[in-house]
């Protein structure tokens, strides 16, 4: 559930995308919402924040992330995440294009295939 506060009005609603995970070509980072999805968790240090527009996002904690991805040959594998931000407070989770491609792993929305994978990131 998100709280949107407008107007001195407060409502309730649930974000479709909460539990995604979008790929972001503008993120410099990985950011993931939901606890439970990490691995070798560690807490963040006092003060580290996610720039976000005119505001920022507190990072609770890093750790490793695993996520189900649909090959070219329409098989699935797991991508390993690393160095994941967790921010409970954002609205979908992000994997970092920027970061992905530094691994060796690349998006081509042109052709019939979405990713090359070598390893982790």
């Amino acid at each position: 559930m998100k709280l949107f506060k407008e107007a001195g009005m407060t409502t309730t609603t649930q974000y479709g995308l909460r539990n995604a995970a979008i790929l972001d070509s503008g993120a410099t980072i990985h950011i993931f919402n939901e606890i439970a999805r990490f691995r070798n968790y560690r807490a963040a240090e006092p003060g580290d924040v996610i720039i976000i527009g005119q505001g920022h996002v507190p990072v609770l904690g890093y750790g490793d992330v695993q996520v189900q991805v649909t090959r070219w040959d329409n098989g699935s594998s797991i991508l390993r995440l690393r160095d994941v931000a967790h921010c409970a407070d954002f609205a979908t989770n992000v994997v970092s294009l920027d970061r992905l491609n530094d691994e060796g792993i690349c998006w081509d929305n042109g052709a019939d295939w979405q990713w090359e994978f070598d390893g982790s990131v």
